[in-house]
């Protein structure tokens, strides 16, 4: 029997024969009416608007009617009607609130699932709201649909003759524009700065709008997992159109990397950046909304250079800048004061009366930044100065509007003492906010011309532990599992030692042993629940160690969004934040460089967390700057000074800001990228001295690596990483692996890069998109190139993945390496700076990986870095495709290698740049290609220079680019590839020139069966495995639109067979997890140290290994 509570106010409606209280929720004027009874009804002038909700796992009833709690109250004004069943097999609660003022209604609903159900009610779980069509009839709409960083306005009609079908899907705002007037359903009233928003464990804030007969459908789906988790939403209902949205939000446009935009901006100059209006000492203006209190007094130093910076208003009188026109919410305001002529100071300033800052002084020659949070509701700021002032810039940013605000002066919830049914958005808002502030001080630059050179910079370390170390060995070997539901897990699906002990059975089940922990990976804007979850980690990983597993938290750095109480941390450390040059104000990021959060936050949490719980290892994600705008704090720029020598210009105007022809310019981003490899040195030595044996991971997507979108633009470079990063790993972008084989197989073997440089493993991590196929090609592609495979998203039928995860006879990827005398060079320099090449070079390596690996030739890839580091003697032939860039000792360790017998093959412009994209006064190798040996090349295929006991093969054109095969992801996913086959045979032409002999002969292996060979170096196996893929099933070609439909293996009819170069061969067999036990293979001696092998038809598969073992 149900328990209700139920508590009635009641409003009094005179009406004709009426004189009893009707159980109505509203207010005088208000057009809402909500009823007081435990289903959903609520009006609209007088019509039905909202008139029932239900959701898919309450046994077939309507939401009021499952409940078993129901209660009306009061609660700061607001009149709520909650309803709850905190014994339903998923627990809900649903919250309906109305305004003060009537004008808002407000309704909440959050429903949990438990990880480790036997069983699901239903697939998804769908809360869904019915809406009269009637009411909105004869309507046109304006939706904003999409993600935060891409959501677009669409519009349409709504009447009788509207189709059943979806109205909008993704759905973040709808006002419907009826003849009544419009009305407003806001899906993200806490705004686009909440960014994952559709998903378990978020606030959802994408619902779909639907037409279902006599009604309009409002809802929002999850899948159930057996992760579980928790389901919430809100949206809020009022009067009012498109144009309403600035009154409600304070930005249209959110990504974790983007710019906070300025409210009002202001300076002092006439010479300045766009953003900035120059007041002058101008009176207080109606009319404009800005202006001083009093111009009397007032006087104007500097404007004697451009920039923001180089003007100041100044009195030693009392004065207050006024402006008005803000939007109410939450500010920072960031306040600049130029000493340009004298020391300023002391000084007092104040916000709308508050005393901000006492006693200000900023010495000759230095820049005050002070920045602070505070609310401004009344649309109107007064900057208080007293004292001996100056002031150059007044900022004001509006990071959350007044409307937005869950966190702050209220939670989630209106009446806080009720049932919640989740961990997360629940009763704990009322800890006190902190409004912080911030003073630090920067030189002024002055007029900067450009660099007459580009310094060196100073040598980089590394911070690596014993690679080969036992107590290290499983980041070789075992795939890496997921502990929880991908990035948004709460730490509270394992909530007992009991389930956190079945979860890990079921991992260690499929031959995993390193469980990575994905969950509230901006920890710190989950500050209620750092207790927690520092408890819950610290038990899994005792558990864990128990079963001889490893266990890695996953982290973000940088990021700040409004996820849980993530303003709350930006409101109270405005000190940590990044800046940028076009304007100088700070944005929602934090600045890795900056002391005070490194070593007075960051560090500290760091090394207390690994120390409380154990975990093995941290992947600390974005490690970077946001974007090549940032950042310009006084710490960055003091930085760069101190590693260079050099001076930024802190004038917005300057040139040379952003010019990537610029010395200065391109030593700065050296620069960013420089800080970016010392901080993550700093913090893996801080990780040894707790740990000698602890694991730092870090992984990027594929462009962060091949493209320069990451090293330009965020100072991040996994080659500079693997300096102290000794895990390192990339997504796998494309989720749809099988198809995208041709690009993902060579951008495996090019990542491997990192491990013939550092020694490190290498990982890739496989978005399987819910098909086996994918899981199945992706892992053997990793497992092909010795990497290991790290899979986050479940599908039906995953367990047929343990027998190749847990493969017991595959290669061992500790002892094994590349079997094989090529190489090719991957050149970061070029990659950065050659700035004719920028988007060519990319085309023409991978083009060059992918026509050798279509032809079955092994080869490895190595770093620019390692040419004058290594020993690259090893290699018998090294393809350079379009390396540009090429510097001195590069040039002299290369030559030697040719002196000495090597092979290199250039193309193009080769060593024409330094590796700062600068000309060379001479040309690399120009004493072997002569401009003679030049000329001939631009009339004729190739040219070959004899030099020492080696040559090289150089090729004016660039027609590798002719075998590229982009990855779909940036493709709009359609498939682009449609190479002539005039250059392809010229390529191979090339190729089989500069080549010679192969170790490994192809003889007859159909084109879409994917080789590479591996040694183990172990004296005790002394092998070499010859691992192959079966990938002719896949039948993409130019112009499909993908994913295709059912991707399945094909058999392979006809015998395969190779020649291979081994000092001896003793016995040959085929293992495969695809079946139990080995396969018969043949091998015959067809002249000294060379075999020819083959495999009877049949034999393959889908993937395995052919084991040649020489004793």
């Amino acid at each position: 029997m149900k328990r209700l509570f139920i508590i009635f106010f009641f409003f009094a409606l005179i009406g004709a024969g009426m004189s009893h209280a009707q159980e109505i929720i509203t207010t005088e004027g208000s057009p809402l009416e909500i009823t007081a009874e435990p289903n959903i009804q609520v009006k609209w002038k007088g019509e039905m608007l909202l008139c029932s909700d239900s959701l898919s796992w309450a046994a077939g009833q309507t939401v009021g009617d499952h409940a078993e709690t129901f209660m009306v109250t009061r609660e700061n004004g607001w009149q709520t009607i909650n309803v709850w069943n905190s014994n339903n097999v998923a627990p809900y609660r649903r919250e309906i609130g109305l305004s003060p003022d009537g004008k808002k209604m407000e309704l909440t609903f959050q429903v949990h699932q438990d990880a480790l159900m036997e069983e699901y009610l239903s697939p998804l779980i769908t809360y869904k709201i019915l809406v009269p069509a009637s009411t909105l009839e004869n309507s046109t709409w304006d939706a904003l649909t999409g993600r935060s960083q891409n959501a677009r306005w669409s519009s349409g009609r709504f009447d009788a003759s509207t189709p059943d079908g979806n109205i909008t899907t993704g759905t973040r705002w709808i006002t419907f524009n009826t003849p009544k007037g419009p009305i407003t359903f806001d899906f993200n009233p806490h705004g686009v700065s909440t960014y994952y928003v559709a998903t378990i464990n978020t606030m959802v804030a994408q619902w779909t709008v639907a037409k279902k007969g006599e009604m309009l459908e409002l809802s929002f789906s999850t899948a159930a997992t057996h992760y579980g988790g928790d389901f919430t939403s809100k949206f809020t209902l009022f009067e009012g159109d498109k144009s309403d949205y600035a009154s409600h939000h304070a930005a249209t446009y959110y990504h974790y990397f983007s710019e906070l935009q300025k409210e009002k901006l202001y300076s002092f100059n006439d010479k300045t950046g766009k953003d900035f209006t120059n007041i002058g000492v101008e009176e207080y203006d109606p009319a404009k909304g800005y202006g001083w209190q009093r111009a009397e007094g007032l006087s104007i130093a500097g404007r004697d250079q451009s920039g923001a910076l180089y003007a100041s208003c100044s009195s030693t009188s009392p004065n207050t800048f006024i402006t008005e026109g803000l939007r109410p919410g939450l500010y920072l305001i960031t306040i600049k004061t130029s000493a340009l002529k004298r020391k300023e100071g002391p000084f007092d300033l104040s916000l709308n009366g508050e005393d901000i800052y006492h006693a200000v002084e900023v010495d000759k020659g230095k820049v005050a930044y002070m920045t602070f949070v505070r609310w401004i509701e009344e649309g109107r700021a007064e900057v208080g100065f007293k004292g001996d002032w100056a002031a150059s810039v007044i900022g004001f940013q509006l990071f959350m509007h007044r409307e937005e605000d869950f966190q702050f002066r209220r939670g989630n919830w209106l009446k806080k003492d009720g049932f919640c049914p989740g961990i997360l958005f629940a009763n704990y808002y009322d800890t006190p906010p902190v409004y912080g502030k911030a003073l630090t001080f920067a030189s002024l630059a002055g007029e900067i011309e450009e660099a007459s050179q580009i310094p060196s910079l100073p040598e980089l370390g590394t911070a690596l532990p014993d690679q080969q170390a036992d107590e290290l060995a499983w980041r070789f070997n075992s795939p890496l599992g997921t502990m929880g539901p991908d990035n948004w897990g709460t730490f509270n699906e394992f909530n007992t030692p009991a389930k956190i002990e079945k979860r890990l059975d079921q991992i260690k089940a499929g031959g995993v042993n390193a469980v990575i922990l994905n969950g509230l990976l901006s920890r710190h804007t989950y500050a209620a629940h750092l207790p927690r979850v520092e408890k819950n980690i610290g038990k899994t990983v005792e558990i864990a160690h128990r079963k001889g597993m490893k266990i890695i938290d996953h982290q973000d750095l940088t990021i700040i969004w409004n996820a849980d109480m993530g303003f709350r941390f930006l409101a109270a450390n405005p000190g940590y934040l990044q800046y940028n040059h076009t304007n100088g104000l700070p944005t929602w990021g934090l600045c890795p460089v900056n002391p005070d959060f490194k070593y007075g936050y960051f560090f500290p949490y760091i090394s207390d967390h690994i120390q409380n719980t154990q975990i093995d290892g941290l992947m600390l994600d974005e490690t970077v700057f946001h974007y090549a705008n940032f950042c310009s704090c006084p710490h960055c720029r003091e930085s760069f000074h101190q590693i260079s020598g050099l001076v930024l210009p802190d004038d917005e105007t300057s040139p040379l800001l952003h010019d990537k022809s610029s010395k200065l310019w391109k030593t700065w981003i050296e620069g960013r990228k420089h800080a970016m490899a010392q901080w993550r040195i700093d913090l893996s030595d801080l990780t040894h001295t707790i740990n000698p044996y602890f694991s730092n991971l870090e992984y990027y997507s594929e462009g962060g690596f091949l493209a320069n979108a990451a090293s330009y633009g965020q100072g991040g470079d996994l080659p500079l990483s693997a300096r102290s990063k000794d895990f390192l790993g990339t997504e796998i972008m494309s989720r749809d692996v099988w198809d995208d084989y041709r690009y993902n197989f060579t951008s495996r073997n090019m990542y491997n890069s990192l491990r013939e440089t550092y020694g490190s493993p290498i990982f890739g991590l496989v978005y399987p998109a819910g098909v086996f196929n994918y899981a199945l090609i992706g892992w053997a592609m990793n497992n092909m190139f010795g990497q290991v495979t790290w899979s986050m998203v479940d599908f039906e039928g995953k367990e047929k993945m343990n027998p190749y995860t847990g493969w017991k006879e595959d290669m061992n990827k500790v002892t094994s390496a590349p079997y094989t005398d090529i190489a090719v060079i991957f050149s970061r320099s070029t990659r950065d700076w050659s700035e004719k090449n920028t988007g060519n070079y990319p085309k023409e390596i991978m083009g060059t990986g992918q026509l050798l690996a279509s032809k079955h030739i092994p080869h490895t890839f190595i770093l620019d870095d390692a040419i004058p580091e290594q020993d690259i003697s090893r290699f018998r032939v090294l393809l350079a495709p379009g390396m540009d860039c090429v510097s001195e000792e590069q040039e002299r360790v290369l030559t030697q290698f040719i002196r000495d017998g090597g092979t290199l093959f250039l193309t193009g412009e080769a060593g024409t740049l330094t590796p700062f994209g600068e000309g060379r006064d001479k040309r690399a190798f120009g004493d072997i290609l002569t401009g003679s040996k030049l000329a001939e090349a631009g009339k004729t295929d190739w040219v070959e220079v004899k030099y020492g006991k080696g040559k090289v093969v150089y090729a004016a054109g660039k027609s590798l680019i002719n075998e590229f095969c982009p990855s779909i992801r940036e493709t709009g996913m359609v498939y682009r590839f449609d190479p002539d086959p005039k250059i392809t045979a010229l390529n191979e032409k090339i190729l089989r020139h500069t080549i010679g002999t192969i170790m490994l002969e192809p003889i007859s292996i159909p084109s879409k069966v994917l080789v590479t060979a591996y040694k183990d170096k172990a004296k005790e196996r002394n092998s070499v495995m010859v691992h192959l893929l079966n990938a002719t099933g896949v039948k993409v070609k130019h112009g499909d639109n993908l994913p295709l439909p059912d991707p399945e293996w094909e058999p392979i009819r006809e015998e395969m067979s190779f020649e291979i170069t081994m000092p001896s061969l003793k016995k040959a067999y085929y293992a495969s997890p695809d079946t139990e036990g080995h396969k018969k293979v043949d091998f015959r001696k067809t002249g000294k140290n060379r075999y020819k092998v083959t495999l009877p038809a049949g034999t393959v598969d889908k993937y395995g290994i052919v084991y040649l073992l020489q004793k």
